[in-house]
């Protein structure tokens, strides 16, 4: 029965991640975050910085640092020139899928994650510098603290909730590393 539940589990978040409900992604973005930067204000906000600064403040708040230093860095959008968007796990509604469930939340992770991505991305643009930044080894470091982010939010819970709670981060973790980019 576990093997049959944990089956459906990572199939309807396969079916989730990869043909995810524009409505969906939209409501959970915009109930997910405070007043940001769109993608398209924060190149131009991050003009004037130079690629040290962007890079290393980047690394720092979405790889090296707590994720409690981050939510503060993320309610106070500072620095302001990175891409604080998020559009939370990215999974649509009517799956039944998403940030929060009966044994978990990850919404934070997915917004560290979110970070890390755009920001990611946005260094290559910024600084001409395609693949430096957004490649697969930089991916594969950004999905492991995603991984660590939740296994933190299950690490509190009973020991039911717990057992469900990894699994969930598990099926969460592989279905970013299959779905997520290179």
């Amino acid at each position: 029965m576990a093997r049959i539940a944990t089956l459906v589990v990572a199939a309807t978040t396969v079916l989730a991640v990869a043909s995810p409900s524009s409505e969906a992604s939209a409501s959970l973005q915009s109930a997910a975050q405070p007043s940001t930067l769109s993608a398209a204000t924060a190149p131009s906000q991050a003009a004037g910085v130079d690629e040290f600064s962007f890079v290393s403040s980047w690394l720092s708040l979405g790889m090296q640092s707590t994720l409690p230093v981050f939510l503060s860095a993320r309610a106070a959008l500072s620095p302001n020139w990175h891409d604080w968007s998020t559009d939370g796990c990215s999974t649509p509604g009517a799956v039944g899928l998403g940030d929060t469930g009966r044994s978990y939340n990850f919404r934070s992770a997915c917004w560290r994650h979110d970070f890390s991505y755009r920001n990611t991305k946005l260094a290559d643009w910024l600084f001409n510098a395609a693949g430096r930044y957004w490649n697969s080894s930089n991916r594969y470091q950004i999905d492991r603290v995603l991984l660590s982010d939740m296994k933190a939010d299950c690490a509190p819970r009973s020991w039911t909730q717990r057992y469900s709670c990894l699994g969930w981060a598990e099926t969460y973790y592989r279905a970013v590393r299959t779905f997520g980019g290179p």
